[in-house]
């Protein structure tokens, strides 16, 4: 069987009304600690109604009735259960026979607030519950897509690192084969320039060879034209004293009596 929603009469929303301005100018705000308020505030709503409630329905009416008093989830619940703890001790009374009224049998209209009590209350866990399990899972969610994000950010830088380095690699190679081919035409023209240099080297051997030979044909020669030019002069120095000799005889025959023709 659900639960009736809840209410307030009139007459109840106006104690309440009354009860909080009082409550306002007798305890004063304070951010660090809700509980003297709550506290009073609880009271106030189980004097007004006659019944204790969860601490979500407290929540719902602070912020309808004190909206600046913003306490805690756990101080609604700490302060609920005192209220629930101290409510038997404070309601009862002994009935003519010595027995305590919280003793008695609880009437249907007790046993349904404290059903709905014990409702607000399972529902209210359960809602905790589902709000951490949210949380939890929510939190595990933004870690794991966080995590997922770099991951993705990692990859697509990998991946443009590695789109350089293809690149780069595909240039190095390009450029190695330039660099080998241009070795290769260098090695072939140094094997050119070696051969001309080693046919070079042979033909100077060979013209080496060839103004050796002159230089030798020629030094004999020479060596024959100053023999002969010492033969020569020889010869010539010999003539010249024959030619010596004949002239001084020559002019001694023409110079001697004997040889002087007669006068006629």
């Amino acid at each position: 069987m659900p639960r009736p929603p809840f209410s307030l009469t009139d007459q109840q929303a106006g104690d309440i009304a009354r009860g909080v301005a009082e409550l306002e100018a007798r305890i004063p705000f304070d951010a660090r600690s809700h509980r003297p308020f709550v506290r009073a505030f609880i009271e106030l709503i189980r004097d007004a109604t006659g019944n204790l409630y969860s601490p979500t329905i407290y929540r719902r009416l602070l912020d309808a009735y004190a909206p600046t008093r913003r306490p805690s989830m756990t101080t609604l619940e700490a302060e609920r259960a005192r209220a629930g703890r101290v409510a038997p001790r404070s309601m009862s009374t002994s009935t003519g026979d010595g027995v305590p009224a919280a003793a008695t049998l609880a009437s249907p209209d007790e046993l349904d607030n404290l059903r709905d009590v014990v409702a607000d209350v399972i529902e209210d866990k359960l809602a905790r519950v589902v709000q951490t399990v949210e949380y939890v899972q929510n939190a595990q969610l933004e870690f794991y897509q966080h995590q997922l994000e770099q991951a993705e950010q990692e990859v697509q830088a990998l991946r443009a690192r590695l789109a350089t380095m293809g690149a780069e690699l595909a240039a190095a190679r390009q450029s190695a084969e330039q660099y080998r081919a241009e070795a290769q035409a260098g090695r072939e023209t140094v094997e050119r320039h070696l051969q001309s240099i080693e046919q070079l080297s042979k033909n100077a051997d060979e013209m080496r060879k060839f103004a050796l030979m002159g230089i030798d044909d020629a030094r004999a020669e020479t060596r024959q034209w100053k023999e002969r030019c010492a033969q020569l002069e020889v010869l010539r120095h010999k003539d010249a004293q024959a030619m010596d000799t004949m002239r001084r005889a020559a002019f001694n025959a023409a110079t001697s009596p004997s040889t002087r023709p007669p006068n006629r």
